[in-house]
């Protein structure tokens, strides 16, 4: 599995990439929360940022 180095790299490519540009499909893992995908119309990525593990 990636370790933090990797991740941030990532996150950093996909950055210079994504930032800026509208949001134009939205994925929830949960049910739950999927209701909120019509609020994020006409959005536009404004940072892509990674996190630690969380144990």
């Amino acid at each position: 599995m990636p370790e933090g180095p990797e991740i941030r790299r990532v996150a950093d490519r996909l950055g210079r990439v994504l930032v800026g540009r509208p949001l134009v499909q939205a994925w929830f893992a949960f049910a739950e929360i999927e209701s909120m995908a019509g609020r994020l119309g006409r959005s536009r990525v404004t940072a892509v940022d990674c996190w630690d593990k969380v144990y």
